[in-house]
């Protein structure tokens, strides 16, 4: 396997509590491209998740105070009297804002108990700066937050729901659960955060969250754990500021993720040096104002296969008014599968399935030679993955890229992208298109069918083919021009609209020795070449096509060794041929 990283990912569990105490300044991962995580470092992230869970559970070995607020009774009276280790029970519908101001207590609900903070202007609940709180089976309503956690405070949530936050003017209000300055929060079992006017999750300013399904905590096995934030007004889920949000299924039962139809903004994005883990765990962002998935500013995201536990992962970035993944400001998208299954899908949005631009860059990668996971960009209003100003993509995963309403893959503004064992099918413009000092290196690749050419390579660009099938393009199997250069190697061109290969404008193509390239049944001519572009092919197979054979003109010249020829080769008077096959007049 491939390994070089990510110690700090070891630190990830630090953002939450350790022995009971918050860190003062949590030490964040960072991604560089070609880190890997090994089995070593999950598990060593895992024990130390369990041990923090511990910790946090470790509320409730003292008394316990019953609150009935349908009675009356307030919460805020119990929780002033509590000593640590006391537990709270709620039940009934709490009309108040609570205030926790006390280490290691819990306000347990019991999966029905309502804080309704609607006549306040507050958080539901607020925790500022408290060690040690657990808080369970609640609902909190109408607040200006739903939980507010601040300056330094660790606390365990679990089976919580927040929901309608609103805004207040000159607060920075309306999120349903809000960690910020440094805090730690693990979410555990079902958390909800739905339909708030502002994010459903906010992890701000050195800050961290842990979503962990199956732990076990004082003895207590917990179930998968699932976090939903659909409906709300901005982001479902913000992690911004030198923050992180990490995802884990320790044992068997995938966690979850949803953010759904949230309103104005993506369905989460990280941003400002901060990070996103999620480890054999189920990411869904759907249906959302922007991206499913936008990572920003010098941001990193990583979804990781987990082959000890086998443990998968399934992310879908489906139906989203943007972009399903955008990857940007020197950012970076990781996605290993360590031997078990990863699939990523990110179709049918109204931008493309996966940009990645201003120096920012994602890969795909397996320790397999034949990787089982899959990527799926398919039905996307614009490309299935744009890579531009700079961008990098680097992906070995088996992929479909189809039906996409511009290009299948475009590489503009010295990009970069290599894809191996891909799909690129039905595009209605390019099926690959490199163009302004960009390059490609496509291994393995079927492009078919795609409206305009199947592989279009201009302006100073270029690009590499192996072992790859180009078949029925709407105009040239490959078009290069304007000083870029098309290396083809082991590689079928047939049945395309326009010629096999065009060149022009002091394009260069050649098909490497040794291992011929096949470009049959076109509908043009099989070659051709003008204003000074140049061809240079060994034991190329060029029959069938319907124009000529090779059509060369303008100052070009082309160089053909071994390999057979069928069909008329037509030259101007400025054309220079060498090798085994010539212009008539060099006959």
């Amino acid at each position: 396997m491939r390994t070089r990283l990510m110690t700090t990912l070891v630190l990830v569990a630090g953002l939450m509590l350790v022995v009971g105490q918050a860190l003062a300044q949590p030490q964040l991962p960072t991604f560089q491209s070609g880190d890997v995580l090994r089995a070593d470092q999950l598990n060593r992230i895992v024990e130390q998740v369990r041990r923090n869970a511990n910790a946090a559970g470790s509320s409730g070995g003292g008394a316990t105070h019953t609150v009935d607020c349908n009675a009356g009774e307030t919460i805020q009276s119990k929780v002033d009297a509590a000593q640590p280790g006391d537990t709270i029970v709620i039940t009934g519908t709490c009309n108040e804002a609570v205030v926790v101001n006390k280490d290691d207590i819990m306000l347990d609900g019991g999966r029905s108990a309502v804080i309704d903070a609607m006549d306040f202007d507050d958080a539901a609940i607020f925790v500022d700066g408290r060690q040690n709180v657990t808080i369970k089976g609640l609902t909190v309503q109408n607040g200006l937050f739903g939980i507010k956690i601040v300056e330094g405070a660790a606390v365990w949530l679990e089976d919580f729901t927040a929901r309608n936050s609103r805004i207040k003017s000159g607060h920075d209000s309306g999120n349903g659960i809000m960690a910020v300055q440094s805090t730690s929060v693990v979410l555990a079992g079902a958390i909800i955060s739905d339909g708030n006017e502002r994010h459903g999750l906010g992890v701000y300013r050195g800050s961290g969250a842990v979503v962990v399904g199956n732990a076990t905590v004082e003895e207590r096995r917990l179930p998968p754990a699932s976090l939903q934030t659909d409906d709300n007004g901005e982001h479902g889920i913000q992690v911004s500021e030198s923050s992180a949000l990490a995802v884990f299924s320790a044992y068997a039962g995938n966690t979850a993720v949803r953010t759904r139809d949230n309103k104005k903004y993506s369905g989460i994005e990280v941003n400002s040096g901060s990070s996103l883990i999620v480890v054999g765990a189920d990411f869904t962002a759907t249906g959302n104002a922007s991206s499913g998935l936008a990572v920003g500013g010098s941001s990193s995201a990583g979804f990781y296969g987990w082959a000890d536990q086998s443990k998968g992962v399934t992310a879908v970035f489906d139906d989203n008014e943007s972009s399903g993944i955008t990857v940007w400001g020197s950012s970076s998208l990781q996605v290993w599968d360590d031997g078990v299954e990863v699939n990523i899908t990110s179709s049918n949005n109204s931008g493309s399935g996966l940009g990645i631009f201003n120096g920012s860059a994602a890969e795909f990668s397996s320790p397999d030679a034949q990787p089982s996971s899959r990527l799926t960009f398919n039905n996307n209003r614009w490309d299935g993955i744009s890579i531009d100003n700079n961008g990098t993509l680097a992906s070995s995963f088996p992929s479909e890229i189809k039906n996409n309403g511009y290009e299948g893959v475009d590489a503009w503004g010295s990009s970069y992208a290599y894809l191996k064992g891909a799909t690129v099918a039905d595009n209605t413009g390019h099926g690959v298109e490199v163009n302004s000092n960009s390059s490609a290196y496509l291994d393995s690749i079927t492009v078919t069918g795609n409206g305009g050419s199947g592989i279009f390579a201009v302006t100073t660009s270029s690009a590499h083919l192996n072992a790859s099938h180009i078949e029925n393009s709407g105009e040239d199997g490959i078009q290069t021009g304007n000083n870029s250069t098309v290396h083809i190697y082991a590689t079928t061109i047939t049945g395309n609209a326009g010629h096999g290969i065009a060149a022009y404008n002091h394009a260069f193509v050649q098909a490497f020795q040794d291992v011929g390239s096949s470009i049959t049944g076109n509908d043009n001519h099989g070659l051709t070449a003008w204003n000074g572009a140049s061809f240079q092919l060994y034991n190329a197979t060029i029959t069938g096509n319907t124009n000529n054979a090779i059509s060369v003109s303008f100052g070009s010249r082309f160089y053909l060794s071994g390999g057979t020829v069928t069909g008329t080769i037509s030259c101007d008077d400025s054309v220079l041929s060498q090798g085994d096959w010539l212009c008539p007049a060099n006959n």
